[in-house]
């Protein structure tokens, strides 16, 4: 029967002569007239899954066994024919292109192809469907569907599912040749097996959130992802999620078939902010916008879009609280913020006072490009103080020093930038010296006693030793803890703006910028909620204390100044030529005591009565 698909012609012909022949053998010899041989080749539809497919192998088996054995059938593979299929396989996944590829392939080689698929209907069991096409017409001869109610999987349900299958092409054929081209679902379901009359699937992917509750028509029938049976027909799919808004859809699914819906989104409800505060009419400010006012003792809520946001509430007079929530859909944050007065003392022109403060110094393990050095712990700044608001300037500094050992002055060998630019190149020691010129100018008590020094300030000063009372009137470097304290503003982000580098524009000179590659004038990016410019980037600034990077531990502290001795100086903020980790509110640094670079520059601090 190999020829019989080769040409139409020579088919018509030689079943023709056969068929001559047939009538000469019977009328001759009186024997049973010959059954004509078909020859098929099975394809399995395989959907993704391992066991469905191991289960349409079983299938398979008992399938092609019963048919070659009714004497009717003969299965013919080649590797003409493995090739060709294979190919149509790899073209394309979808089923009935596959199906159509296999059909037009194999047209020259057999005579029938026998479709075996296999769907799972989650809690109900297991569909498989087989059907016999004829390669040439494309005219499908028979075809059938039944369902398997077997909870020992799909393995066992095929056993039973191909059987019943292959008894019934049998039956339907009724011991024909299989030219007839009838075709039939007769023939009963056996033990724990029904044969549907109509069936439809509806299948949810790609779902936002991943987990919602799936309702049709007004029946929870569970959550995504998932498939789910109904009945064939127009619905109403309703998807509902804690903190997001419930969506609703009208479906219509078709018999036989699954209906698949993706890239469903469910909007996320608001969040809700309740403030509480002892102060009236104090500012509620959320990422820079105010969006209500305070209350004394009453709450005040606010909804606004869940996100990581960052929440102040601030009255001219009191010391601002200012927090960083992550705020969840649906849900209710509330805090109950008692504002203290600002102290009545004035701060220093050019100075901002920074409240005493428990914070969490360090950076956490999830910090993008954090190294070892920055454990957190905990750090309570028990004495408020004033800082300068920007970094020395080269102005201030010549007015003072009467000399200008920048580089990059306004006549210095680097790109012009002027006295409002920080002053660079000054070493650690100059630094006290500074800070002692500026104690003397203003009839304050000085803060360092230096001793063994040589070389005037800006003109690589240095000296042996030197003695701070901590409790001095005048102008000091700032601790390593008090620089990150003020820094970060009550922050606990890796920038005082948020978490996001592309944001670092905003706040901070450094080698990012588009006109990065020198100093720039202090105080023309945006401050920090407390009012200081430039703590990332332009220069580094140095610290009081001596670096030690096995110096952070996970204990408590209380106002900490350093190791007791170290070869090196902490500095702090990053400069215009570092990268944006440097910029970082816990990145620590460090350089020589006498070492004068170009990035390094420093500002102030007093502490306040």
């Amino acid at each position: 029967m190999y020829f019989l698909s080769q040409k139409r012609i020579e088919a018509f012909g030689l079943m023709f002569l056969i068929f001559l022949l047939s009538l000469f053998a019977t009328s001759a010899f009186a024997q049973d007239p010959p059954v004509f041989v078909e020859s098929f080749y099975t394809v399995l539809i395989d959907d993704g899954d391992d066991d469905i497919m191991e289960g349409l192998e079983m299938c398979s088996t008992r399938f092609r066994a019963a048919l070659t054995g009714t004497g009717m059938y003969q299965e013919r593979s080649s590797r003409e024919t493995e090739e060709l299929v294979s190919s149509c396989n790899r073209e394309q996944s979808s089923p009935s292109y596959i199906e159509q590829c296999v059909l037009e392939s194999t047209q020259n080689t057999v005579d029938l192809v026998l479709i075996l698929s296999a769907q799972s209907l989650r809690q109900r069991g297991f569909i498989f469907e087989a059907h016999i096409t004829r390669t040439l017409g494309e005219a499908t001869i028979w075809g059938d569907t039944i369902l398997i109610e077997n909870e020992d999987g799909v393995v066992f349900a095929a056993f039973e599912a191909c059987d019943q299958l292959s008894a019934r092409l049998i039956n339907t054929l009724g011991g024909n040749s299989g030219n007839s081209g009838n075709s039939g679902n007769s023939g009963t379901s056996t033990g724990n097996t029904v044969t549907p009359t109509s069936w439809s699937m509806l299948e949810l992917l790609d779902v936002s959130p991943r987990t919602v509750s799936v309702s049709i028509d007004g029946v929870e029938v569970g959550v995504t992802p998932n498939q789910f049976e109904t009945s064939p027909g127009s619905h109403v799919l309703t998807l509902s999620a804690p903190g997001y808004v419930s969506i609703e859809r009208n479906i219509r699914t078709s018999e036989n078939s699954t209906l698949t819906l993706d890239d469903l989104v469910l909007d996320p409800m608001d969040a809700t902010l309740t403030i509480t505060s002892n102060v009236a009419s104090a500012s509620i400010v959320v990422d820079g916008r105010q969006i209500s006012t305070t209350v004394p003792g009453r709450p005040v809520q606010v909804e606004i879009s869940p996100d990581s946001r960052r929440v102040e509430v601030q009255r001219d007079g009191y010391v601002t609280w200012s927090q960083t929530l992550q705020l969840t859909p649906g849900q209710n944050t509330a805090f109950n913020i008692e504002l203290a007065l600002v102290p009545e003392q004035t701060a220093p022109e050019g100075f901002v006072l920074i409240p005493a403060g428990t914070f969490t110094m360090g950076s956490p393990n999830n910090e993008q490009e954090r190294h070892d050095h920055e454990r957190l712990h905990e750090v309570t700044i028990t004495r408020s103080f004033y800082m300068q608001t920007h970094e020395v300037t080269q102005g201030e500094w010549e007015s003072l020093m009467g000399n200008n050992p920048s580089y990059y002055s306004s006549s210095g060998e680097g790109r012009r930038c002027g006295s409002n630019c920080p002053v660079e190149q000054v070493n650690w020691w100059e630094t006290l010296a500074y800070a002692n010129a500026l104690s003397e100018s203003e009839g304050l008590e000085e803060c360092y006693i230096l001793s063994g020094c040589e070389n005037i300030p800006g003109n690589d000063m240095g000296c042996s030793y030197v003695s701070w009372n901590s409790d001095c009137e005048g102008y000091r470097l700032p601790t390593e803890a008090e620089w990150e304290y003020a820094a970060r503003a009550g922050t606990t982000t890796a920038y005082y703006n948020g978490n996001n580098p592309n944001e670092l524009d905003n706040i901070a000179w450094f080698g990012g910028n588009r006109n990065s590659g020198s100093t720039h004038s202090v105080g023309r990016k945006d401050p920090n909620s407390w009012g200081l410019y430039d703590m990332s980037g332009n220069v580094w600034e140095w610290c009081w204390d001596w670096y030690g990077s096995d110096y952070y531990s996970s204990s408590s502290r209380n106002d900490p100044m350093g190791p007791n001795s170290g070869s090196y100086r902490v500095t702090r903020g990053g400069s215009w030529n570092n990268s944006a980790s440097a910029t970082r509110s816990a990145y620590r640094y460090y350089g020589g005591p006498g070492y004068r670079g170009r990035p390094f520059g420093f500002r102030l601090v007093s502490s306040a009565p």
